[in-house]
């Protein structure tokens, strides 16, 4: 049934991940790889997105980085794809890259009331990403949002803030 779904409407990812998870459910992996692969057939950057989460909820960690990165190859001034790509090296424990594509997420995200629920939202992940690695790292980001926040920068206050209170 889900496969008619697949043919019928093969615009909608969501068909493509549960015909895939019938099959994974049924020992039949090869083909639930094969079916997932599928998402990536148009080439767009969503595609390939939903790939790594499939990959990653499937405990391929080498596929799901593979496909993450090439969705933000594709479209690298979204800010949803580095959003799902740091949420998965989080959960890698590769603390690092994953610091790296939070900043990016907060340098792409708008600074409009509308997005201040994003922001707050990445914040809170890139203070929690710091805290992870400890350290030198954490010491210096706590100085400079000290610094920064001193200044006047009320971001910067927010993640000091974040981090003194331990509200990641």
């Amino acid at each position: 049934e889900y496969e008619r779904l697949a043919k019928l409407e093969p615009d909608d990812p969501g068909h493509l991940v549960t015909l895939g998870e019938q099959y994974w459910t049924k020992g039949d992996k090869a083909r639930a790889f094969a079916t997932w692969k599928r998402l990536i057939a148009p080439g767009k950057a969503s595609g390939f997105a939903k790939l790594g989460e499939v990959m990653a909820e499937h405990n391929q960690p080498g596929e799901a980085r593979a496909n993450f990165d090439k969705a933000v190859s594709l479209d690298a001034k979204n800010p949803e794809l580095y959003k799902a790509r740091a949420s998965f090296l989080e959960a890698q424990k590769q603390y690092g890259d994953a610091l790296a594509d939070w900043e990016k997420v907060l340098e792409l995200i708008g600074t409009k009331v509308t997005d201040r629920l994003a922001r707050r939202e990445a914040r809170r992940h890139y203070v929690a990403v710091v805290t992870k690695i400890g350290s030198t790292k954490e010491s210096a980001k706590k100085t400079e949002w000290d610094l920064k926040a001193r200044a006047g920068d009320i971001e910067a206050g927010t993640a000091a803030g974040l981090w003194v209170c331990g509200c990641v």
